[in-house]
């Protein structure tokens, strides 16, 4: 330092350069960080804070030195990020030491703590100057958008670049360079994480500032481009889940364009995600379905559910859009005959995640409603399957509804007699216990299910409780007892006429309905421990006033083992 402060200008811009070129070798940047490079780069600065040619070689200093992690965190704690700010601030007029602060700011923010002080120190706003103030400069252009989009992670960033309309300064850059693939990639960077958010306003407003026309423009152009397709595809992806913007995609071609970069990069995973998250945004509409029939997306989604089986995310998104494609009547028969249900029934076989299953189990529903779509389902194994779903997946309030939703209609198609032994085998009944017991019954299909409770009956009547064991039949039934108070204290009044218990989902359901599931279920519980059955009808005679009482059953306790004597 003593030296450094007797020598020109010359000299310092000379040691900085050196240490900016030396510091582009990988090798070199960790040996700046133990020699304290970022506290003598932080004193030229300080020293030489009038000069713009000093400090622009500083400020490539840290850009190169910052990209090693350790160089990072040191330079951060140093207090380089202020410094680098006050360059910014006193000589917005040069455009080199700008690119070259925008370039140190990007590195710097790719970490939570100087993210921070970027942002707490008005970052944000000369970034957004310096990109206002020189716009058809393209270097600095591009190193100012990657700051923004590292700034754009937290919610406090994007909350203050939605108030300073990043979008129409996004627009703006992108009407500047037409043709930079870069350019775009950084803005769709950014459009990607201030759209991550539950405001529709700001996915809405990116589609009428014009974005997501010229991104389309430009992905359709260099559709073969892989590092702009894996971030704009994910803005279109976030985009598009405003209607208004569906509708824009769908009428600029997204769904022919978004099938032609699938077939392009099959081979990729992760972007084949990204389209088919899009393309699954687009089939909300019966229109747009349609449109993906057309396409052949039918047979493209199953063949990429078919190359990546153990991809859980994109069988995710796959089997969403099938879930909304088997809505439509027209494109049901071809989901079918193309393997649709073989590929669900894969997807509940090979990903253990709950939240992939429901996706898959909703398509399978919709599909379950035609018999010969059950019965399909039922000879890949489907049985094995859904009780399995319901074994691993017992608390799960998305997994277990639609589980039994399907065994419904496969109790339906295959007749009582040829269900329970299937149904027995698949180890059924174990896992359906367990699941009432935990009151996880599925309040939205009780009209369904109530023959599966049947069933159960019957099974239980047929072969006596030692079949069962005296546990788990007090196990059933007192989960059941517990269920028909739910359904019956839906349907309690009032005097004045309002639901006795409105916060039960159930309160609007007919009368009627109600009444059915009682009945199937009355002799499940009347056939519970003999002590149950005072406090049970007490709870009927008590509240139930609007409901006949349950008949009363002169039944015996179930029989005891030998070796035992229960009072």
């Amino acid at each position: 330092h003593a030296v450094v402060a007797h020598v020109p200008t010359f000299l310092a811009c000379t040691l900085l350069h050196s240490a900016w070129i030396v510091g582009r070798v990988d090798a070199h940047k960790q040996h700046f960080s133990e020699q304290g490079t970022a506290l003598d780069v932080i004193w030229l600065m300080r020293f030489y804070r009038h000069d713009p040619v000093v400090l622009e070689h500083a400020c490539g200093t840290i850009l190169n030195l910052a990209v090693h992690q350790e160089n990072k965190l040191a330079m951060i704690d140093a207090g380089c990020i202020p410094c680098v700010l006050h360059c910014m601030r006193r000589f917005y007029r040069h455009p080199s030491l700008l690119e070259k602060a925008c370039g140190a700011v990007w590195n710097l923010c790719d970490n939570p703590a100087g993210r921070r002080i970027s942002i707490e120190g008005g970052a944000i706003e000369l970034v957004l100057r310096a990109l206002a103030a020189h716009p058809l400069i393209l270097p600095l252009q591009f190193r100012a958008l990657g700051a923004l989009w590292n700034m754009s992670v937290g919610d406090e960033a994007k909350d203050k670049l939605v108030q300073l309309d990043i979008t129409s300064a996004l627009v703006q850059v992108l009407r500047a360079h037409p043709t930079s693939v870069d350019i775009y990639k950084q803005c769709a960077g950014v459009f990607w994480n201030i759209s991550v958010c539950d405001e529709p306003e700001v996915k809405r407003k990116i589609g009428q500032s014009g974005a997501i026309e010229l991104m389309m423009g430009m992905i359709s152009e260099n559709r073969e481009n892989l590092d702009l397709l894996e971030t704009a595809v994910v803005m279109l992806w976030n985009c598009s889940v405003d209607d208004e913007n569906e509708q824009l995609m769908v009428e600029l071609g997204a769904i022919p364009l978004l099938f032609d970069v699938i077939e392009i990069f099959e081979r990729k995973p992760k972007l084949l995600t990204n389209c088919i998250g899009v393309l699954w945004n687009l089939s909300a509409k019966r229109d747009h379905r349609v449109l993906i029939g057309h396409s052949n997306g039918i047979a493209r989604l199953l063949r990429c559910m078919r190359l990546y089986p153990h991809e859980a995310e994109l069988q995710r998104v796959a089997s969403s859009t099938l879930w909304n494609l088997s809505v439509n009547d027209e494109l049901e028969p071809e989901i079918v005959e193309l393997g649709g249900i073989e590929a669900l029934a894969s997807v509940l076989r090979l990903c253990p995640e709950g939240k992939v299953k429901y996706r898959a189990l909703g398509a399978l529903r919709n599909l379950s409603l035609k018999p010969e779509c059950t019965e399909r389902f039922l000879e890949v194994g489907g049985m094995e399957l859904l009780v399995r779903a319901l074994a691993d997946h017992p608390k799960e309030v998305d997994v277990v509804p639609r589980c039994l939703s399907i065994l419904a209609d496969a109790l339906a198609l295959r007749g009582e007699e040829s269900f329970r032994t299937a149904f027995a085998v698949a180890g059924g009944i174990d896992a359906l216990i367990p699941i009432l017991h935990a009151g996880m019954l599925p309040t939205k299909v009780l009209d369904e299910v109530v023959p599966l409770f049947q069933l159960l009956r019957n099974e239980v009547l047929q072969h006596g409780w030692i079949a069962w064991g005296f546990e788990t039949h007090r196990l059933y039934c007192s989960a059941a007892r517990s269920v028909v108070e739910v359904v019956l204290r839906s349907v309690l009044l009032r005097p004045d006429g309002s639901p006795a218990y409105p916060e039960s989902p159930l309160w609007m359901l007919p009368k009627e309905l109600v009444l059915e599931i009682v009945a199937q279920m009355a002799p499940l519980i009347q056939h519970h421990a003999v002590e149950t059955a005072p406090s049970w009808n007490a709870f009927v005679r008590e509240e139930v006033q609007c409901l006949p009482p349950l008949p009363e059953l002169a039944l015996d306790a179930p029989p005891a083992p030998d070796d035992e004597v229960i009072d």
